[in-house]
């Protein structure tokens, strides 16, 4: 043990010969004291000379935090720092929103229609739904007492009181208004530089005054995830919970409604002026509604989503995999409907509406990269797996239910390789899938992908990248999607007011995936840093894409048709960096054509 120590200590005696200040009779007193431990901390300058290079027992290479002499006998201690690191930020932001265009609109005439072949104005209580009256700069007010305008009845201007007629404007637009705050926190806890531990949480509120009036909506996020690092392996844990309310939501057509009333009001008749009159609804028609009537009851909806996952993952290595599960669980409640003398439903009508979806979520990748004798040669072999159950409930209250499951697979293998020269850069990736699904009627075993680049470097600043893409992938209509809103094709347009969805689709089984094939080319200039021109065309098409159909007053889903859309794009990019002032340019042409290629038979109407 002795001879150990001395050949330990030979290298650095040789250097304690030429620091004075270690061989120093007060030192070597000090370390021949009998029975007291002598320490000497890392911070001492003639220590960090001698003894930084040593290593303990265990092979610790890192800096050493004291040293330990009794009775001849050396012992080192490590010096492992561990640090506790705390961050955050807040974030709040305000924006405004505006309609940027709407249509263009007649303010010249008023309401009414020709009677005796002479234009002639006809107030709310005649039910007329035109605008074909005489010109507004023709009539005054009577000034009469009249309940749907304060200031009288339209007459000619020879029979006023002197008071032109007003061009009222319904617009149901407004100033938006947005506010937003978000908090974010993390911690680390790290030991010799490396991160063990470390742990996020953000939390956010927004609210919003709709452009549209009369309609707000609030929400509250919450987000927390803890990461565990080993040696080799990565542990994380996440949760997400997101919640939003609205006074008003579209489910039933509501905001629809009230944009069409808003537009069709003519410009004799104020919607401000009042929306009832007594118990009645205030409206310029008996089969029309005023906007701000409806808004007293509104429609509203309240979404909510809670999602946990936990992750385990290697990183390092040739061989890397990565294991996931998540579980997400959404709903949705609705109390639709319209109060007791809209138009088309005199006595109301009224629905609430409950979605419950629960999803779970199981993705594998196993990513192996073997080491070849190529130099600048970059090979990754991978496989991957994900697997989906979900479940997806809607109850109406009156009304039916609805219940829809689905479970599916999909299995993938994939080639990639990247060669790396000084002037020349290629890769190609090849891949193919498999997939199935308990709710659809066949299996696709071979769906396969390609893509690939080369990329060429000059002597000069300019470089030219050419890439080019063939990716085919399977979908299917998502369970949480609702196609209600198809039950409109069954009115006329005489009866498009009495639209009012009670019915969903009866079932998602027995479906042909829809089957997307994606190709792409493009080239690239590249000019230094500064200048890029890139060009690039494009062609997809969707084979059996799936739509809503009613038969025999069931909302059916079938596999009725194929289109594609095909297009060019080309970006000029101008970047312009300086020590103190950067800025980008670019000019972009974009191009595309949609063209539906094939339709079932007896659907192609």
């Amino acid at each position: 043990m002795k001879r150990l120590l001395l050949l330990m200590l030979a290298p650095t005696a040789c250097l304690a010969q030429e620091v004075h200040s270690v061989t120093s009779q007060d030192y070597l007193k000090l370390i021949r004291s009998d029975s007291s431990r002598s320490r000497l901390l890392a911070s001492d300058t003639a220590y960090n000379l001698q003894y930084s290079k040593l290593r303990t027992s265990n092979n610790y290479p890192g800096p050493v935090r004291t040293v330990v002499v009794k009775s001849q006998d050396l012992s080192l201690t490590p010096l492992v720092q561990k640090l506790l690191v705390f961050s955050g930020n807040f974030s709040t932001t305000v924006e405004v929103k505006q309609v940027n265009q709407t249509p263009a609109l007649q303010n010249e005439y008023s309401q009414g229609r020709s009677l005796n072949g002479q234009a002639t104005w006809q107030g709310p209580e005649t039910r007329e739904v035109f605008s074909f009256g005489p010109l507004m700069s023709e009539l005054e007010y009577d000034g009469a007492g009249y309940a749907y305008d304060r200031n009288g009845r339209l007459v000619p201007a020879a029979n006023g009181n002197g008071k032109k007629a007003v061009k009222y404007k319904n617009d149901i637009f407004r100033t938006g208004l947005s506010t937003a705050q978000f908090l974010s926190v993390q911690g680390r806890y790290l030991v010799a530089r490396k991160q063990l531990l470390a742990a996020t949480l953000r939390v956010g509120r927004r609210g919003e005054s709709h452009f549209m009036r009369g309609n707000k909506s609030r929400a509250n996020s919450l987000m927390a995830s803890v990461e565990r690092s080993f040696k080799q392996h990565t542990a994380t844990a996440s949760f997400n919970q997101f919640e939003e309310h609205y006074t008003a939501g579209n489910g039933i057509g509501f905001l629809s409604r009230l944009y069409q009333n808003a537009l069709l009001t003519p410009v004799s008749f104020d919607n401000s002026q009042g929306s009832r009159i007594g118990s009645l609804q205030r409206s310029y028609g008996a089969f029309s509604d005023n906007p701000l009537f409806l808004l007293e009851k509104g429609s509203p909806i309240m979404k909510s989503n809670r999602s946990a996952g936990l992750q385990f993952e290697r990183k390092n290595g040739q061989l890397q995999y990565k294991v996931s599960q998540s579980l997400e669980i959404s709903r949705e409640n609705s109390g639709e409907g319209y109060e007791a003398g809209a138009a088309f439903f005199p006595s109301g009508i009224a629905m609430i509406r409950n979605l419950r979806q629960r999803s779970h979520l199981t993705k594998a990748k196993l990513q192996y990269k073997p080491q070849l004798n190529i130099s600048n040669l970059h090979t990754t072999i991978s496989a991957s797996y994900i697997g989906s159950w979900d479940q997806s409930l809607i109850l109406y209250a009156p009304g039916n239910d609805y219940q829809y499951k689905r479970s599916s697979h999909q299995l993938g293998l994939s080639y990639s390789t990247r060669l790396e020269r000084r002037n020349f850069d290629a890769g190609l990736n090849l891949d193919n899938n498999t997939y199935s699904s308990s709710t659809s009627s066949v299996r696709d075993l071979f769906i396969p992908g390609i893509s690939g680049f080369v990329m060429l470097n000059t002597p000069g600043p300019l470089s030219i990248k050419l890439s080019g893409s063939a990716i085919a992938l399977n979908s299917e209509p998502a369970l949480g999607n609702s196609f209600r809103g198809a039950s409109l094709l069954q009115y006329t347009t005489a009866d498009a007011f009495e639209y009012f969805p009670r019915i969903e689709a009866s079932s998602v089984d027995n479906l042909m995936p829809i089957r997307h094939r994606d190709h792409a080319a493009a080239i690239e200039l590249r000019y230094g840093h500064k200048f890029s021109l890139r060009a690039e065309v494009f062609s997809r098409s969707i084979s059996g894409d799936v739509m809503p159909v009613l038969e025999g007053g069931e909302l059916l889903l079938k596999n009725l048709a194929d289109h594609s859309n095909t297009g060019q794009e080309i970006q000029l990019s101008f970047l312009s960096l300086k020590s103190k002032l950067s800025n980008a340019h670019s000019l972009s042409f974009f191009s595309y054509r949609s063209k539906v290629t094939a339709a079932a038979p007896g659907y192609d109407g």
